[in-house]
């Protein structure tokens, strides 16, 4: 167990692509900062996460400005690191099952010809309205009685990379990184406002 011998603006704790991030933004910014992270980066919700980038499709029906919001933020991030993304396809098929009957198929068209507009903000490609027999060339797996389906896209990135340029940018730009460390206590003054941490080399 050890006091880390040092002023900061801020202490962040955890590697992952939000702590690394903001490290990032407050270095270029002239913040004086420190990441503090117990094992290696991206070893916890971000390395486990499937590293796509949520456009907000599922957002449209009671909040289409988080989908606006969701697709703008995409669009950042391949402006900012776009050898890192990859397109991930999703192809959705339309059960026969479906509640709305024969008119699902039509709903599903409409739905995603509505986020096509949203999407754009992201560079996405317009969906696709396929008959069954196309969207069976694409995945011949499909087992079931379906109208059709729909296709879009979305954007992925590989988390580990990501968290790791966020770590040694930051670092160019005068952040302080401690991996292999751990935060076990939090150091208060007599107002009860926290004024450093402690930690434990791993």
């Amino acid at each position: 167990m050890k006091n880390i011998n040092g002023k900061w603006q801020v202490v962040i704790i955890g590697g992952g692509c939000n702590g690394t991030g903001v490290l990032r933004d407050l270095a270029k910014r002239g913040i004086k900062a420190l990441l503090i992270e117990k094992n290696d980066f991206s070893q916890g919700a971000t390395g486990a996460s499937s590293g796509m980038i949520h456009g907000g499709p599922r957002y449209l029906l009671h909040d289409t400005e988080t989908t606006k919001h969701s697709c703008e933020d995409s669009g950042y991030i391949q402006k900012i690191a776009p050898h890192i993304l990859f397109r991930v396809p999703f192809l959705v098929p339309v059960h026969k099952s479906d509640p709305f009957g024969p008119f699902a198929h039509l709903l599903y068209d409409v739905y995603f010809s509505v986020y096509d507009k949203y999407a754009k903000l992201k560079n996405g490609i317009p969906h696709a309205k396929l008959k069954t027999e196309e969207m069976l060339k694409i995945e011949p797996g499909l087992y079931g009685d379906f109208y059709g389906g729909v296709t879009l896209d979305e954007w992925g990135i590989d988390p580990g990379r990501l968290c790791l340029l966020n770590a040694l940018d930051a670092k160019q730009h005068g952040a302080s990184i401690l991996t292999y460390h751990e935060v076990i206590d939090l150091m208060r003054n007599e107002e009860g406002s926290i004024k450093g941490v402690r930690v434990r080399q791993k």
